[in-house]
């Protein structure tokens, strides 16, 4: 009722206000019934039926789905090592061990799982040509010797022996790495994270992603902060003026400092302080 613009006369005069409509003095049998409980006519003349099917079909992001919402590699490979041991033990049947934390085996099986998923998202031609068993000879992998082993592919430069995962700083679980990486081995320097990270992965374009991740590091710009250099300031008044000696003096004192006396073996100790007497204009001292 205030709603529709009642008076505050008619409104301590209303009895719908003070007490509400009359039928809620009633049984509830005789409540009057509102429309939408009265069934509806089976068949209505000139009424037909129409059946309307809506299906949705949306793409899901799967970059996003997995790592979007997590700030640290190492969680989001703990998150699925879970997801994938829920999934062994309960749709595949698998046994899982009796223990209740995660195991050397499921953290290598979230990790394989997420380069797979990465490297189908940066690198599929490369992907699918390794599967095949064809050489990569085009694209940012085609001057590396490109080999495809445990569903992954592995790159190899002038020495041979040392393999690596190649990854893209396009992809955002690349960049999630290395910023990890960053943390984990307490803000080293780039030349420092370049030989860590390459140790196992081969990422092109590493100096400058890291370059742009210590300037945006609270700890790493505390660190390498400049200290700001002072201008020098001039000379007081009292240092230039041509006034009478000690018009303008500085003190200074200094002590207790020991002072020996007598014999060697002996020496007979005392306490000696230091004061001295500074004229400002000439480089003049009284004891």
């Amino acid at each position: 009722m205030c709603s529709r613009g009642v008076s505050a006369q008619a409104l301590t005069n209303s009895r719908l206000w003070w007490e509400g409509p009359v039928w809620l003095k009633l049984p509830p049998s005789q409540w009057p019934e509102l429309p939408s409980n009265k069934p509806l006519p089976q068949s209505l003349p000139g009424l037909t039926a129409t059946v309307m099917v809506a299906m949705v079909i949306s793409e899901v992001d799967i970059e996003w789905e997995l790592w979007g919402r997590y700030s640290c590699y190492t969680k989001l490979t703990r998150v699925l090592a879970w997801v994938l041991r829920f999934i062994n033990a309960y749709v595949h049947k698998e046994k899982q061990p009796p223990e209740k934390t995660l195991t050397f085996d499921n953290i290598n099986a979230a990790k394989n799982l997420l380069l797979y998923i990465q490297q189908k998202l940066c690198f599929p031609k490369e992907l699918e040509l390794g599967k095949q068993g064809k050489p990569v000879s085009a694209g940012p992998l085609g001057e590396l010797k490109v080999e495809y082993i445990n569903h992954a592919l592995l790159v190899s430069g002038r020495v041979g022996e040392r393999k690596m995962y190649p990854l893209s700083l396009k992809c955002k679980l690349t960049q999630l790495l290395v910023a990890t990486e960053h943390r984990k081995n307490n803000h080293p320097g780039v030349s420092v994270l370049i030989s860590i990270i390459g140790q196992q992965y081969y990422i092109t374009g590493l100096k400058s992603f890291l370059k742009k991740i210590q300037r945006r590091c609270p700890q790493c710009q505390r660190a390498n902060a400049v200290p700001m250099k002072q201008q020098m300031g001039d000379l007081p008044d009292a240092r230039k003026l041509l006034t009478p000696p000690f018009t303008h003096t500085g003190v200074d004192f200094a002590g207790p400092l020991t002072l020996r006396e007598g014999a060697t073996r002996r020496p007979v100790l005392h306490k000696a302080y230091l004061c001295l007497f500074v004229w400002q204009q000439r480089p003049f001292i009284l004891r």
